[in-house]
């Protein structure tokens, strides 16, 4: 059972602080107006937590001031092509989003498969007289399957729709219902995207002039009930949605790339440890 609150949080983000000191390139790390210069500064840690805190769905803001060769920058992505730098996989993450700025800002938001929420920022010093780390990584080639229309899912999207979905949790149990069925109705409309896509691979061409009245995916969610829809009607009807594009999602890239993990099991978890601490 997951176990979301301050302690967790601190473990968390002291893992992540560990990581970021044995990074040449790392100056300080910044936590609202708190600055880190090691992992060993638990009292300042904690102060940063505090600040930080509002409830269990709250985010830690890491800001990481660093210091790049101009070949490190990648026109702003350089981090994003090689997370596992920071130590952000998808072993210890349930999604990852990454916000485009220019050179000398770059931002990951992510939430790992504990629960814990991070919005990580870069903060970048240009410097030609820096040492090259080689902080870019090549992208792998995409792989078209044998008898596939398409080639396989794109995992990084993968990534984003599991952070939008925490995204689109939070925000219902918060109360903001605007935003969160605006979220709901992005996910809904990816398990689309991805049924459109199965359809193309199963028939060999994408050009449909004629539909065959095709049964939605996720409406047989939907249909068989939600089962974390304890509120009022607008409530429900988001958590459905919400829910039902985790089921679909998860049954529908595993069929558009094998190398897809199910990770539906993890936002559910989730989701009833916000439930247990929040409503």
């Amino acid at each position: 059972m997951l176990d979301i609150n301050k302690k967790t949080m601190e473990r968390e983000l002291t893992v992540l602080l560990k990581r970021l000191f044995t990074l040449p390139e790392v100056n300080k790390v910044q936590i609202r107006d708190i600055d880190i210069f090691s992992a060993d500064e638990s009292q300042k840690i904690r102060s940063s937590i505090d600040k930080c805190y509002h409830d269990v769905l709250s985010d830690i803001d890491v800001g990481i001031h660093v210091t790049l060769h101009p070949d490190d920058l990648g026109n702003g992505h350089g981090y994003l092509s090689n997370p596992q730098r920071i130590g952000l996989s998808r072993d210890n993450y349930l999604g990852l989003a990454f916000s485009d700025g220019d050179k000398a800002f770059q931002m990951f938001r992510v939430i790992l498969k504990s629960g814990i929420r991070f919005d990580i920022g870069f903060y970048i010093t240009e410097d030609s007289t820096a040492p090259i780390h080689n902080i870019l990584q090549e992208k792998e080639d995409e792989v078209k399957d044998e008898g596939k229309y398409w080639k396989r899912w794109d995992l990084q999207k993968a990534d984003s729709f599991w952070f939008v979905e925490i995204q689109a949790l939070a925000k219902l149990l918060r109360g903001d219902y605007l935003i969160a069925d605006h979220l709901a109705n992005m996910q809904i409309n990816e398990t689309l995207v991805a049924q459109m896509i199965d359809r193309d691979d199963s028939l060999g061409d994408n050009f449909h002039r004629y539909g065959s009245h095709e049964a939605l995916n996720y409406m047989n969610v939907i249909e068989s009930g939600c089962p974390y829809s304890g509120g009022d009607e607008i409530f429900n009807m988001i958590a459905c949605k919400i829910y039902a594009a985790a089921i679909k999602y998860d049954q529908l890239i595993k069929e558009l790339n094998p190398s897809y993990e199910e990770r539906s099991k993890i936002f559910i978890e989730i989701w009833e440890e916000y439930e247990r601490n929040y409503i």
